[in-house]
């Protein structure tokens, strides 16, 4: 049974009758074999991979097909309608295009379905790229394929990352699954970071290439030119992303100039060992964790891998001097660049603090990670820092002494020692550990110290004094910095501290000082150019206008969102969410308020912000019921953040009061799980809509074409994979202004009793390791900039959340499962409004007109003449 791959059978069904010659390509593994099978199960099937020489190709054909003869073939198959699958030709790829030509022209009834590591090329051709399975697919293989050998797994975390480790393979999860007899996931896991040849079959059965996932690696290897296999080890090195100039400096041979590097990367795109993809105008290349894996083992056979790894500690020390030097210039592709290298970066900083007898290398790598703390590895780059203080400073900065060889390796000359303490301490920050925070910021600014350091070891104590409320001395501590950055040339730094220096005067009382403040920051983030600090500037005049106008402070806040988004700052765009929810709150629109207070909460657990989830957490917390209100806000502990501070200090601190003492002591992914059920029970509630509606609105299209829906709206056409909640949508709105009862839409006939609880204990357990398991997936694929993998992990998260906190009650108890009609209301909701939020992240005007006009519950329905007037947010 093909598991996992609904969308991509539909698609090569579709394509068959479309195109005569169609080639699924993908690496060894990746199951094209059996998706070829499953969309052409009557085909003649012509298996290329016991055929060794070119000249046995059409004679393999001829026997597949039955005849004596491949030009017996042709006569025998000119007429009438034929199907061939032409399995594995990638080793003889040349006399597999030709036959496959030929057959094609000879024969008008034909159609071939080619499987190979790279395409025939040849005209006429349709590709269809075959990815790795996605998080939830591959467990759901993982799971099903131990079943049939006995072993019934629990879809835990284990189970998850082994999964992950195999890159969602198929043959290295079956393989994986025909150890589970006697191995576990976790040991399964832990045998792999030593060697790949745990992935065997126990029995020596099946084709040779198939018995281990090694020999799967080895038949392309063994099929590469020399060159591009020894450029192919060394690339080994990378860990996450890199360009073509990177590769020449790493993996380049001696005299290599650039494009006969690329010419190396272009064959290993082809050939299906290397990923590739098109950013801000380059291409950025990839490899598999397996294939990763073989490339170090091959570098270790031939005791290489100190060398290849040397060479890409100094490329990313390059790397990381350019980054941070267009990061200070405002360069449009700087913050992508960061962000897509950072996975190299930290774990080169990791050797060279591991290995380096001296701190300059480890110090360049950490200075641009500083930057990357408020998108997720806060706690990776602090711990990386300390590391670094103590390796080569001591942890009090007087004992140099390295533990490892006993050596002295204090350096006290140089800014080496101050740039670290300053990156701990703004990494630190993130995570709201104020007092270690102001403490390493002030050891950057005890030890001898540049630019680097001083700024961003004050713009840390800024924001310990402003929560702590040393109002006077963090308004102090901002004008040093105003004066550092003007005298060291760091606009960025400048216009941010301002911004912030405006959170300090509101805080002051000082509102008129203030707002001229807020104005001055976005005229000069404006000027600068950079659209994440114009995006912060705003931030902050909208917090101060709602103080003062809310109405006005809502259009504001809900189109900076938006502006947020286009520009790539999920921080900045989760801040608007919550400070409209904050608005909407404040103002008694508490249906209204829940959903952006929602989009923050999962903006914030996407990006790993443990301290905006918090502060959001308070948010949701007057929205809940008394009970939940009293977890939450335990749960979100006394946390403050400047993003929104204007706000929180003046309308949040009063509305929930003192922290309570004897609430519910729950984890952090619980206290998400709760939250987003009461923001959904909020949501339902009776409230006047925020926006202005009117009669009639633009018509929305909903055509399913084949394993994806295309939706139209207000001109514009997008298109999704095929989903459940995608298909209640196509019902409400082929039936706009009727309700239809949600056993309808869930495909419920017969009612049902209560069943008991909605989760047992359990179940629940596997539901949170499997939630924190996929914030780690998705941060990871995010950095790595691989969106499909982000997405896939997205939406699995939205919906376990989702269910999760279905199965919760007020105050954490588990609710009991209802009727059929209960358990078709709770499906039906949440698989709406996951299809909702998936059509807003690709067409924001069709998402809010659907928020607005789509009303769930035990009916749902669809009331176009709900729409929000254009221009206004739902």
């Amino acid at each position: 049974m093909l598991v996992g791959r609904d969308a991509e059978l539909a698609t090569l069904r579709a394509l068959l009758p479309a195109a005569r010659l169609v080639t699924v390509t993908g690496v060894g593994g990746v199951g094209k074999t059996a998706l070829a099978h499953a969309a052409a199960p009557a085909a003649a099937v012509c298996e290329l991979a016991r055929v060794e020489h070119a000249d046995d190709v059409a004679p393999a054909l001829a026997r597949a097909a039955g005849f004596g003869s491949f030009e017996a073939t042709l006569v025998g198959w000119a007429n009438g309608g034929h199907e061939l699958v032409l399995d594995n030709c990638e080793h003889v790829l040349d006399a597999a295009a030709d036959v496959a030509i030929r057959l094609v022209a000879a024969c008008p009834g034909v159609r071939v379905l080619a499987t190979s590591r790279e395409p025939l090329d040849v005209p006429g051709e349709r590709v269809l790229p075959l990815a790795p399975l996605p998080g939830a697919s591959a467990v759901a293989l993982l799971l099903a394929r131990a079943r049939d050998r006995g072993v019934e797994l629990p879809a835990d975390a284990a189970a998850a990352e082994l999964c992950r480790r195999l890159d969602g393979l198929p043959l290295a999860i079956e393989l994986a699954a025909a150890r589970t007899p006697s191995l576990t996931p976790a040991e399964i896991l832990g045998h792999l970071r030593d060697r790949l040849d745990v992935l065997a079959r126990p029995r020596d059965r099946g084709p040779a290439r198939h018995r281990s996932l090694e020999a799967t690696i080895s038949w392309s290897y063994g099929r590469l030119p020399g060159g591009t296999r020894e450029v192919f080890d060394r690339l080994g090195v990378f860990g996450g992303r890199f360009t073509a100039e990177q590769a020449q400096a790493v993996a380049g041979h001696p005299g290599e100039g650039l494009l006969q590097v690329v010419g190396h990367l272009d064959l290993l795109v082809t050939r299906s060992m290397l990923t590739a993809r098109r950013q801000d105008g380059r291409s950025w290349y990839g490899l598999l964790d397996t294939l990763r894996a073989f490339a170090r083992a091959r570098l270790a056979e031939r005791d290489a891998l100190d060398a290849a790894l040397d060479r890409w500690v100094e490329a990313l020390v390059t790397t990381a001097d350019d980054v941070y030097r267009r990061l200070r210039e405002n360069a449009p592709d700087a913050w992508r660049a960061l962000h897509t290298v950072q996975v190299d970066l930290r774990a080169a900083a990791r050797r060279c603090v591991d290995h380096d007898a001296g701190p300059h290398r480890a110090v360049a790598l950490l200075r641009p990670l500083a930057l990357t703390v408020h998108s997720g590895p806060a706690r990776h780059v602090a711990e990386l820092a300390e590391a670094a203080l103590a390796r080569w400073f001591g942890t009090d900065g007087t004992d140099g002494t390295d533990n490892t060889d006993g050596t002295d390796n204090t350096e006290r000359p140089g800014p080496a020692e101050a740039d670290t303490a300053a990156v701990a301490a703004f990494a630190r920050l993130a995570l709201h550990q104020l007092d270690a925070a102001a403490t390493l910021a002030a050891r950057a600014l005890t030890a001898p110290h540049d630019g680097f350091a001083a700024v961003l070891a004050r713009r840390t104590l800024v924001v310990c004094d402003l929560t702590s409320g040393r109002l006077a001395e963090a308004l102090r501590r901002a004008d040093e910095v105003l004066a550092l950055t003007a005298a060291e040339g760091e606009p960025g730094w400048a216009i941010e501290t301002a911004a912030l220096r405006t959170v300090v005067l509101a805080a002051l009382g000082r509102l008129d000082d203030a707002r001229v403040q807020a104005d001055a920051a976005r005229a000069d983030a404006a000027a600068f150019g950079a659209p994440s600090l114009v995006c912060w500037a705003e931030l902050h005049q909208n917090c101060l206008l709602a103080l003062s106008d809310p109405a006005a402070a809502r259009a504001g806040l809900a189109a900076l969102a938006d502006r947020c988004r286009e520009a790539g700052y999920p921080l900045g765009e989760g801040a608007a969410h919550r400070a409209l929810g904050a608005v909407l709150t404040v103002g008694g629109d508490l249906a209204a308020a829940a959903d952006p207070l929602a989009r923050a909460l999962d903006l914030f657990m996407r990006i790993g912000h443990p301290t905006q989830v918090r502060v959001t957490l308070r948010w949701a917390a007057v929205l809940a019921g008394p009970a939940t209100r009293a977890t939450l806000v335990r749960a979100a502990g006394g946390v403050r953040a400047p993003v929104t501070e204007i706000l929180d200090r003046a309308w949040l601190d009063p509305l929930l009061g003192a922290a309570p003492v004897d609430a519910p002591s729950v984890t952090l992914p619980e206290a998400v799980a709760l939250a987003r059920r009461e923001l959904a029970l909020a949501a339902d509630r009776d409230t006047p809509a925020a926006a202005p509606v009117h009669t009639g609105t633009a018509e929305v299209g909903i055509v399913r074409e084949g394993a994806v829906w295309a939706l139209t709206y207000a001109g514009r056409t997008v298109r999704l994979a095929d989903a459940k909640g995608l298909r209640d949508l196509d019902t409400l709105l082929t039936r706009p202004g009727r309700e239809v009862h949600s056993t309808e839409l869930a495909g419920a006939a017969v009612t049902q009793p209560d069943t008991g609880e909605v989760l047992d204990a359990q179940a629940r357990r596997r539901y949170e390791a499997r939630i924190v398991e996929l914030q780690a997936e998705l941060s990871e694929a995010e950095e790595a900039h691989d969106r499909g993998r982000a997405e896939s992990a997205g939406l699995e998260l939205d919906l376990l959340v989702d269910q999760l906190a279905a199965a919760r009650g007020l105050g954490g108890r588990t609710r009991r499962g209802g009727g059929t009609a209960e358990r078709a209301r709770t499906a039906v909701t949440w698989r709406i409004r996951a299809a909702i939020r998936r059509v807003d992240a690709v067409h924001p005007d069709l998402g809010r007109h659907l928020r607005a006009t789509v009303r769930t519950g035990l009916w749902c329905r669809y009331d176009p003449d709900l729409s929000p007037v254009p221009g206004t947010r739902a």
